[in-house]
């Protein structure tokens, strides 16, 4: 997806309109204009976000995911304070004088089609801000009948983009020329032509500061081309590798995990809103356009032939204090943080006051119960651990060098000791990587529950294209493909985000059971394969490079359930302390025997009140969802005798 590998959001469209530019449908422009960036303005390449396009069989506008370049703290425009609203408008502000120079100088028709992607279909929410740099995501899309009324196009740039026009450029003057630009689909006659791919096949000829190496291309191609000369072994997929090695592509190197930045592998994650409310900066972004190096004053009056000497270049005292000021600015702001899930008015209701002391007090009550435990100088084993004369089971050892694990049996056989846990989770959690249209991967987890059959997030697949999804672990020992048996209708949050998947080749011997029984407090562990981790394993990044048998390590965490929520449409969510991060989504959340008690999908952050909650959809809407579909998975008929009495309640 040219360089662009974080998922950030996805929308549905209904009565919205998407803009044309001379006949074109203006998403379909976006490798054009991201060539056309990367060579006359380069610092402004991150500012609009990748999309990846549904379209009917009419080439109406169904859905887009949208994808940035950066992990990090994300905000939306509307929940930034005073101090983010005047950095990104001093960005936004150099770019529309950049722009705007460009096309009333040169007449320039590409920069005219990259002023119709400032069509924002809402500011407010449509503006992302990831570790303080801006991220334009829904342009070129604006409400029915925006784009055929100078009216209407004057008041809807009044609430977004057009806050941030250059000094002596009159509003009116800019909605009419965005309306030279704009094309509605209502304004496009039936017969003209659909527009040509080859724009996007340009695109991805961008510089390396861009567009990533081809070697990420390639190794999706290479997943793709694996399948289809053999969909079930290695050998085809090392064949593949092999072919567009050997037509010059260095897919190690153009790939390597350490820069990720800079490839084509999207580690799938919904994270949901941090809800601060922020004041405007129309007038402070003003007076800080030259903080982060945009050309304000370069554009002489904001129309042509109007000849006003550049203010920029006035006085630059104020400039170099604002400089100084946004960069410790930055530096403070740079800390660590999630993706932001999409659907704000819903995602709002899920982190309450009431949410977050119930969090806090789970946590409380487990910390006391471990401090009590170390007063008492004992280790106290949980029921179900000793055998019934005090002794461990048989394949555990309370010392060093004592008897090793037993075996483990076949089927889903919950685990019957602590030491049974992890090598379960090795087994049955898979990576999964689903290839997109532009030669992107995309990389989440699962987890079997039968020999043959997955279970990850819809959002983890639902962008591969014709079926290109693929599983790997370190005990199936090679890549294998996988195909969408099933989905639920929607990954929208508060409501069932599911993908069945089918598993090629031989059956695996390990699988989880499902469970409805988890109480507040009991021990929690979420397995699967997130993207900060695939960065630095050595074993990801052979994969990358086209070797099949190269399985990365599975990745596992832990925590308490802290509380249980309904989303806004009912759904039953867990909140657990387990950490999970983008690339666990799909993955298992498991007690202390390994039975599935939710599905690990989205992450929701505050920064005011600097908590993180990790949420799994609860496992009884994914037992209706296999239903539904004809599965009847194994579900565990007890309580884990592992979790200790008092975690024993149910929800």
């Amino acid at each position: 997806m040219s360089g662009q590998h974080t998922f950030l959001k996805s929308n549905r469209y209904g009565s919205e309109e998407e803009i044309r530019f001379q006949g074109t449908p203006i998403l379909d422009t976006y490798d054009e204009g991201l060539d056309y960036l990367a060579a006359h303005m380069p610092r402004y390449v991150r500012l609009f976000a990748s999309p990846a396009v549904k379209r009917d069989g009419d080439g109406t506008l169904l859905t887009v995911a949208w994808y940035g370049d950066d992990v990090g703290q994300m905000q939306v425009w509307e929940s930034l304070d005073q101090t983010g609203k005047v950095r990104v408008a001093a960005v936004l502000r150099g770019f529309l004088s950049d722009l705007l120079n460009r096309i009333h100088r040169f007449d320039d028709p590409q920069a005219r089609m990259i002023l119709g992607w400032l069509n924002i279909l809402s500011f407010d929410a449509d503006m992302l801000v990831i570790n303080g740099q801006p991220v334009i995501t829904n342009w070129g899309i604006v409400p029915a009948g925006v784009a055929s009324s100078a009216d209407r196009m004057a008041h809807h740039l009044l609430h977004g983009i057009g806050q941030f026009l250059p000094e002596n450029y009159e509003l009116t003057d800019f909605a009419q020329l965005m309306l030279d630009v704009a094309e509605s689909p209502s304004d496009v006659d039936e017969q003209s032509e659909q527009p040509s791919s080859s724009g996007a096949a340009a695109g991805l000829a961008a510089g390396a500061g861009v567009v990533a190496g081809a070697g990420a291309a390639a190794a999706a191609a290479s997943l793709g081309d694996a399948v289809s000369s053999d969909s079930s072994t290695a050998e085809g997929f090392e064949a593949a590798h092999a072919s567009y090695q050997s037509e010059g592509v260095e897919g190690a190197a153009a790939i390597d995990p350490l820069k990720l930045k800079q490839s084509d592998v999207n580690f799938a994650s919904d994270g949901a809103e941090a809800g601060a409310a922020g004041a405007t900066a129309n007038a402070a972004g003003a007076s800080a356009a030259g903080a982060y190096g945009g050309r304000g004053g370069d554009f002489a009056g904001g129309r042509r032939g109007e000849q006003d000497e550049p203010r920029g270049r006035i006085c630059w005292v104020p400039v170099l204090i604002a400089c100084i000021v946004s960069l410790l600015l930055l530096l403070i702001a740079l800390i660590p943080g999630v993706l932001i899930y999409p659907y704000g008015s819903s995602a709002a209701s899920l982190l309450s006051q009431s949410t977050i002391r119930q969090s806090e007090q789970a946590l409380r009550t487990r910390i006391a119960d471990l401090r009590s435990q170390l007063s008492q100088r004992r280790c106290v084993a949980a029921p179900g651990l000793l055998g019934p004369d005090g002794v461990l089971p048989q394949g555990a050892s309370g010392a060093e060098g004592g008897d090793q694990p037993a075996a483990i049996p076949t089927g889903p056989v919950a685990a019957q000791s602590p030491t049974d846990l992890v090598p379960l989770l090795d087994q049955a959690t898979v990576l999964v990587l689903a290839t997109g249209a532009k030669g992107q991967v995309n990389s989440g987890s699962g987890f079997l529950i039968a020999p043959n059959q997955i279970v990850t997030n819809r959002h983890v697949i639902e962008t591969a294209e014709d079926g290109q999804v693929f599983v790997i672990n370190e005990t199936l020992g090679d890549v294998r493909k996988a195909n969408v048996v099933a989905t639920s209708s929607t990954s929208e949050l508060g409501d069932k985000d599911y993908a069945l998947l089918a598993m090629e080749g031989a059956p695996a011997n390990r699988y989880l059971q499902l469970t409805r029984t988890i109480g507040k407090g009991q021990q929690t562990y979420a397995a699967g394969f997130p993207g900060f981790f695939m960065e630095t394993d050595a074993k990801f990044r052979e994969l990358l490079a086209g070797d099949a048998h190269a399985a990365p390590s599975m990745v596992l965490t832990q925590g308490i359930v802290t509380v249980f929520q309904d989303s806004p449409s009912g759904l039953k969510l867990v909140l657990h302390s387990a950490d999970i991060s983008p690339g666990n989504s799909g993955g298992p959340l498991v007690d202390a025997c390994g039975s599935v008690v939710g599905v690990n999908t989205f992450i929701k952050t505050s920064d005011e009140a600097q908590l993180r909650l990790n949420f799994a959809l609860k496992s009884d809407s994914l037992m209706d969802f296999l239903s539904q579909n004809g599965v009847e998975a194994t579900t565990a008929s007890a309580p884990c005798p592992l979790a200790s009495a008092n975690e024993q309640a149910g929800s």
